[in-house]
């Protein structure tokens, strides 16, 4: 018990220090007068700090109702609360909050709040501010949007809603399917057994470098692709990205893929614009432990690639306790979006529980951050665009299209599982053809790992080049030897291959056909780059080859969706002109092979004057 103690007055020290008041917390939520649940050692440093403000404490309720303060306070029992109909608040001190709960709802139907959540663990927020500092340094902003004891403070709550404030946030209760889930998913026409359970109890979890992840997961109503929960109706065209975290408020526990915050308000941005421009919605969240939620959101967040003027938003409990109100910091912003589902409104019944809403609830977030977001956007001026233009395809027929290619798929990603390099950090891939390996081709992997951690690069299998899978495969592996955290790997029959793109292959003769290759980037980033956790895709830029500049273009459209960030490098230059495998090419054709070392690894150049020797 000492170090329970001693524990969380280190946590309100440092609390303290950042600028939080418990005066204007309780003001904040219209509380006024409090009962204090035990009159040991954090019972009494609350009172301490609130006896000489606007927060009148009533009384102290403990077991031991002869315990001796110094304070001319009374003490009662818990049997004796039937009377504090003039609190507003009860604040737990103790450990054993829900069994305190579950004891004094008997008597009093009031607001419960545990002291020991509001005091958090200095560690916590220690990552809060690492991800600070790198939303900061990437010139992105961060909005906090905080919805702690929803079911305590909303304003002219239903008798449901009071009700739900002593329905704790229960497996069993859930996972029996309680006759009134019925009710509030009225409006819902599919709404069954089958379809409560798809969108309750489907959801799996995953560790990646110590980070909980949704597990990928598909089906009519949940959809969870590169570990991010699928946000329908993302545009074609967007000027920034808006990188959604949290626990099940933020994943959309209790709805489907179009009912999600975050896909409602993709909709409405998608009509209403945010300061005349189009928004890209991405849902990173995911709950695991509600003892660490928050700290798992930081730690994603750290691992998320980001870009100048992008937003990012945590929506989860407890927030205001990892905002320092002395630092002010520009690029963070606080929210409190409790009072979105205050009363009056017309969507009925949202809650389930103490905690968790339904679709209905997730409608009406939705449209108050739109608002937050409105009043912050168009407070910031001379944001540089970032817009991609290409047709979107359906997540169906992205399905389809992995269901086709079922078995070879199996046995590449049997290779990949394999081949998996044990390694921390951000994964970055790039796929190459390297007909031969150049210096270009080497350029582009340097710059790549100035972006990641670690790289994979994809040799292209299929054998229809000048020069064999076989011998590109080895001058890449050669090329790169020298070079730390990169890993070479056959692409398979499923990565710009005679069965996904075609075109490519032939693009000699056909250089001006319009091409789609959808379904071989969305091979990629359904299945392919989870399985290694890729996060970059990189390529050089294309300025001659129309048939690849249209591959990038699709890229750009498709990997983003599938959280994953798409990076065009401009190309290494010899007098003004890209060093190219097809410039290699020409040499060889034009028997310029003496020529070859400037464009050429030395690896490369011997291969080439092996096969090609130099005609005198």
């Amino acid at each position: 018990m000492k170090n329970f103690h001693k524990k969380n007055l280190s946590a309100w020290d440092k609390l303290n220090k950042s600028g939080f008041s418990f005066e204007k917390f309780f003001l904040d939520k219209n509380i006024k007068n409090i009962a204090i649940y035990g009159a040991g050692v954090l019972g009494r440093r609350l009172y301490e700090e609130l006896k000489d403000t606007q927060i009148n404490v009533s009384c102290f309720i403990d077991r031991n109702d002869k315990v001796t303060l110094p304070y001319d306070v009374k003490v009662i029992t818990p049997l004796m609360t039937n009377n504090l109909s003039e609190i507003d608040a009860v604040v737990i001190t103790s450990i054993e909050y829900i069994n305190i709960v579950d004891r004094l709802q008997r008597h009093i139907s009031i607001r419960f709040i545990n002291l020991i959540e509001i005091l958090i663990p200095f560690k916590v927020y220690d990552y809060y501010l690492k991800a600070s500092d790198y939303i900061k340094a990437n010139g992105a902003n961060l909005l906090l949007l905080d919805f702690s004891f929803p079911t305590l403070f909303l304003k002219n709550p239903s008798p449901r809603e009071k009700l739900c404030r002593y329905i704790n946030q229960s497996g069993d209760v859930l996972g029996n399917l309680p006759s009134f889930l019925y009710d509030i998913f009225d409006n819902i026409p599919a709404v069954d057994d089958n379809y409560l359970n798809e969108i309750l109890n489907k959801y799996t979890f995953i560790d990646i470098d110590g980070i909980p992840h949704l597990a990928d997961y598909q089906s009519d109503y949940c959809n969870i692709i590169n570990h991010c929960r699928l946000t329908t109706d993302t545009p074609d065209e967007y000027f920034n990205t808006i990188h959604f975290f949290g626990p099940c408020i933020g994943v959309g526990y209790a709805a489907e893929d179009k009912h999600t915050i975050e896909s409602n308000l993709q909709k409405i941005i998608n009509d209403k614009k945010l300061d005349n421009n189009v928004y890209r919605v991405v849902n990173h969240s995911c709950w695991h432990k509600k003892e660490t939620d928050n700290q798992d959101s930081f730690k994603r967040i750290l691992k998320t690639p980001i870009s100048s003027n992008d937003i990012l938003v945590i929506v989860s409990p407890m927030l205001w306790k990892y905002y320092d109100f002395n630092r002010k910091d520009t690029h963070i912003h606080y929210h409190d979006i409790v009072p979105a589902l205050d009363r009056p409104h017309d969507q009925g019944e949202i809650f389930m529980d103490v905690f968790h809403i339904t679709h209905k609830g997730y409608r009406l977030i939705a449209q108050y951050i739109y608002k937050i977001l409105q009043n912050f956007v168009s407070s910031q001026q001379n944001l540089p665009p970032q817009k991609t233009n290409l047709i979107k395809k359906t997540a169906n027929t992205h399905r389809s299209s992995n269901k086709k290619y079922s078995p070879i798929l199996k046995d590449y990603l049997g290779y990949l599982k394999k081949e998996k390099a044990k390694t921390n950090g951000t994964i970055g891939s790039i796929v190459m053809n390297c007909n031969p390996f150049t210096y270009g081709h080497r350029y582009l992997i340097e710059k790549a790992l100035t972006k990641c951690d670690f790289l994979y690069i994809f040799v292209v299998e299929e054998d229809k080049s000048e020069f064999p899978f076989e011998d590109r495969y080895e001058l890449v592996e050669q090329g790169v030897s020298d070079l730390k955290n990169v890993k070479v790997l056959k692409s398979g029959k499923l990565i710009i291959s005679s069965l996904t793109f075609p075109e490519y292959f032939s693009k000699k003769d056909n250089n001006d056909i319009q091409i789609d290759a959808s379904s071989d980037i969305t091979l990629f980033a359904q299945s392919i780059a989870p399985a290694l956790d890729i996060k970059y895709r990189f390529a050089g830029e294309e300025p001659l080859c129309q048939i690849t500049n249209q591959y990038n273009q699709t890229m750009k459209d498709i990997l983003p969706k599938y959280g994953i960030d798409f990076i065009v490098a401009k190309r290494k230059e010899l007098n003004n002109t890209p060093i190219s495998a097809s410039l290699v090419r020409k040499y060889i054709e034009d028997n310029r092979i003496d020529e070859l070392k400037e464009l050429v690894p030395e690896t490369t150049y011997k291969y080439l004057t092996n096969k090609y020797p130099i005609k005198l």
